[in-house]
């Protein structure tokens, strides 16, 4: 794998392109130190709870933005991704 010189920005992962023509840009974090903090796991497994179908938590910040968190799987479910294709960048590396 090529590394990037320093201070220069570039993608984890190589932007994938999806079946409608957009591409998806991923920026990949490993969090380090433990889990997830349990009220974000907390939130998604509650959307979940309303029923069969894809559990998506809505953050909002008072006037300001607004973030989608939903599982990676579920994610490339509905993006229609084929993550056994080896054409297609990695989104679970080393999985």
């Amino acid at each position: 794998m090529k590394r990037r010189p320093r201070f220069e920005s570039m993608p984890d992962i190589q932007p994938v392109p999806l079946p409608d023509g957009n591409r998806a840009l991923f920026e990949v974090k490993t969090k380090g130190r433990g889990k997830f903090p349990k009220w974000l796991r907390h939130a998604v497994a509650q959307a979940g709870k309303y029923g069969p179908g894809v559990p998506i938590a809505v953050f909002v910040e008072m006037g300001g933005e607004r973030l989608a968190v939903l599982r990676l799987d579920d994610l490339v479910a509905l993006l229609g991704l084929d993550v056994a294709d080896d054409r297609q960048p990695s989104l679970f590396g080393g999985r």
